[in-house]
């Protein structure tokens, strides 16, 4: 009802990623040279503040909850390391015993407002995004865009987002996970990252995002 009925009346339609796109033809069989591919814009609050020195404890900022959001690879990364987790959602019952079971570090927070969000970012010092499903993943440009490195998954969306400027894993194995991460502690290797970052983040400022609809209108 929602997808089939009005994509027999349109003449073009606008997704927000190239995996999107994939699956209105995979599953509606809606003519590829009719989508038109247009990212989301960055939110400008969401605003650029260096990192001048790195936590002592490693601050690993995860944006959602939910099992897509691979919680579970965060906590199995974590394990037996000195990390912070900084959870920004509702984790689940299993998954708040496991973060207990292993005595990790955590902070849960819900509810933020965007400023409160800039905020989240800039106390952390990596963001993680290893999910195994999004539509588009919005906190990996927001986190470029304040400047912080982030670690994703090397499928779907989060690949066409991240590639050349976050770093890849596969979400299925923690120990990527680990060592991607730990990588990132490294300074050099730290702004080598957020470098690549930025440039890919301005790539979603709203004026950039305005000129690609108002070509399609």
């Amino acid at each position: 009802f929602w997808f089939a009925l009005p994509l027999k009346f349109v003449d073009i339609v606008t997704v927000v990623s190239e995996f999107t796109k994939q699956k209105l033809v995979r599953y509606f069989h809606f003519p590829e040279a009719r989508i038109r591919v247009i990212p989301d814009p960055v939110k400008k609050v969401f605003r650029y503040a260096p990192r001048e020195k790195l936590n002592d404890t490693p601050v690993i900022l995860m944006m959602g909850t939910g099992k897509h959001k691979n919680l579970d690879g965060l906590i199995e990364a974590a394990r037996n390391t000195n990390f912070h987790l900084d959870i920004i959602g509702w984790p689940a019952a299993d998954e708040v015993a496991k973060l207990k079971l292993y005595n990790l570090s955590y902070t849960v927070y819900n509810g933020l407002t965007d400023e409160e969000v800039q905020q989240r970012y800039e106390a952390c010092d990596v963001l993680f995004m290893a999910s195994f499903y999004e539509g588009f993943g919005m906190p990996i440009v927001e986190a470029q865009q304040v400047g912080r490195p982030v670690v994703t998954s090397n499928i779907g969306a989060m690949l066409e987002l991240g590639k050349d400027s976050a770093l890849l894993v596969d979400p299925n194995d923690p120990s990527a996970i680990r060592d991607a991460i730990t990588s990132l502690l490294n300074r050099d290797r730290y702004d080598e990252i957020v470098a690549r970052g930025r440039i890919n983040a301005g790539r979603y400022a709203y004026d950039k995002i305005a000129e690609q609809y108002l070509t399609v209108y």
